[in-house]
């Protein structure tokens, strides 16, 4: 029994680590107020630890959606205590759709958290080549930029996107 519940415990606080931040920006971009985000995030926090032994792995997609879900439907039952009945159907049409655009939100903040990472290992040339290729230049405008032939551009943009992917590929195999 006390083993579980340090599993348990040791679950809760990674959760925690790992995703409050991002919550408490997601809960703040729907009710506006830094402090009362804050707060519900960690009413939030209170429900998911009610339901902690249901939670096999904190890095799952799944477990990402649950926190969401359940910080999304917190808040909105915050602004339910405030919003004139006659207005909540537009909260219920927006919530109804809100969960694809916050996850590919979730996922965008956490894929430019890697890519920062990432680019800070690079050496300088590299990374300005880079940061350049995914801006949008082509390799013609790159190679004129960098004094290069543009199978030269082609070669290091390969290079540099197969280097990404392994870099990416080490978060899917260790979660923090």
């Amino acid at each position: 029994m006390a083993g579980q519940e340090t599993e348990h415990s040791e679950k809760f606080a990674r959760l925690y680590n790992m995703y409050a931040k991002s919550l408490i920006g997601y809960a703040i971009s729907i009710v506006k107020s830094p402090i009362i985000a804050e707060e519900l995030v960690h009413d939030a926090y209170v429900k998911i630890l009610q339901h902690i032994q249901h939670i096999e792995d904190p890095c799952s997609i799944r477990t990402k959606r649950y926190l969401i879900v359940t910080v999304r439907n917190i808040c909105f039952d915050y602004l339910r205590q405030f919003v004139p009945i006659q207005e909540m159907d537009d909260y219920e049409d927006f919530s109804s759709n809100v969960q694809d655009a916050v996850w590919a939100d979730f996922s965008i903040r956490e894929f430019q958290q890697k890519l920062g990472l990432f680019l800070t290992k690079l050496p300088e040339s590299d990374r300005r080549l880079f940061i350049d290729f995914i801006t949008g230049f082509h390799y013609k405008e790159l190679a004129e930029k960098y004094s290069l032939t543009e199978k030269n551009v082609s070669v290091k943009i390969f290079r540099l996107r197969g280097r990404f992917r392994r870099f990416l590929s080490t978060f899917d195999e260790k979660c923090p």
